[in-house]
């Protein structure tokens, strides 16, 4: 059980990406960064990332900090979204599987423990990441409006988070 919980622990948790500066990230030795794309860089069934989202991508480039967005929808939604910021994609996994994480990585041409996982949620995005051995980080969901299985598992998800800050494994707050 416990490391079962062990792969639930985010090594970060931010309120969101934009606050994953260049130098954020240098000081936690990271490389470059796989993205997940709904609830992290953009609205559930958005077309456009935020204006806040697009900058912040933008400053990641300036540094020459690479990304690639992965994730489960196999639509051309989320190449279509990848591709309006710029950024690779590694749609069409299905986390936690880490066949895609590994596409990304191949994609980025980073090793994993210096390529950290963004996303919003610990049952897919902190599991997948954990089960690659890369870095881990967690962010609050963009919105509240999100499909039916994933506000099933949100109670679930805050219930263990809860847990692992009670134990000392996680984060408390957002560190950034």
């Amino acid at each position: 059980m416990m490391r079962l919980l062990r792969l639930l622990v985010p090594r970060y948790r931010v309120a969101t990406v934009t606050h994953l500066s260049p130098a954020v990230l240098r000081k936690w030795g990271i490389d470059a960064l796989m993205l997940d794309l709904d609830n992290t860089l953009v609205f559930w069934k958005e077309s456009a990332a935020p204006q806040a989202v697009r900058d912040w991508i933008a400053g990641l480039r300036g540094a020459g900090i690479p990304a690639c967005v992965v994730s489960n929808r196999l639509s051309g939604r989320a190449r279509a979204v990848s591709a309006g910021l710029g950024l690779p994609s590694a749609a069409g996994w299905f986390k936690p599987s880490t066949h895609k994480l590994r596409q990304a990585l191949r994609i980025l041409g980073t090793p994993a423990e210096r390529t950290a996982m963004v996303g919003d949620q610990l049952f897919m995005d902190v599991l997948a990441g954990n089960r690659l051995g890369a870095p881990t980080i967690l962010v609050m969901p963009l919105g509240a409006r999100e499909p039916l299985r994933t506000r099933l598992v949100r109670p679930v998800e805050g219930w263990v988070l809860a847990l692992l800050v009670r134990r000392g494994l996680a984060p408390q707050t957002p560190q950034v």
